[in-house]
C-alpha cells in the first residue's frame, strides 16, 4: 500500500496542465497535425492518478493539485508565450482551466474508484 501512495505521490506532483498545453502549443507552433494522442495521454493520466488517490485523502489530492498548478503556472510562465493562441482569456487562465479539469476529473475517478472499492468489500 506505501509503495502506491509514493506512486501517486509522485505521479500527483508533474505538471500535467503545463505539459498538456506546451505539447498542445508546439503542434500549433510548427503546424503539426500530429497530436500524439494528446488527449488520450490526459485521460489516461487522470485515470491513473484519480485510481491511485483513492486511499488518499481528499487534502492531500486537493492540497497536490494546487502545487502542480501552481508549478505549472511557473513553467507556463517561463516556456509559454501569452500570445494570439492562448486568446481571449489569456495563458494563465489556460493553464488553471487545465488544471482545473484536470483535478475535477481526479476526484471523479477518486470518488468511482472509492465506491467500487466499497461495492466490492461487501
Amino acid at each position: 500500500m506505501k509503495a502506491l501512495k509514493s506512486i501517486w505521490f509522485i505521479l500527483s506532483l508533474i505538471p500535467v496542465p503545463f505539459l498538456f498545453l506546451y505539447i498542445e502549443y508546439q503542434i500549433k507552433a510548427t503546424e503539426n497535425n500530429d497530436s500524439l494522442l494528446l488527449l488520450e495521454g490526459l485521460i489516461i493520466s487522470v485515470i491513473a492518478v484519480g485510481a491511485l488517490a483513492v486511499k488518499s485523502r481528499i487534502r492531500a489530492v486537493i492540497g497536490l493539485n494546487i502545487v502542480s498548478t501552481l508549478c505549472s503556472l511557473l513553467l507556463a510562465g517561463l516556456f509559454l508565450p501569452d500570445n494570439w493562441w492562448f486568446a481571449p482569456f489569456g495563458r494563465n487562465f489556460a493553464v488553471i482551466f487545465v488544471s482545473f479539469c484536470y483535478i475535477m476529473g481526479q476526484l471523479v475517478v477518486r470518488g468511482a474508484a472509492k465506491a467500487l472499492l466499497k461495492r466490492s468489500t461487501k
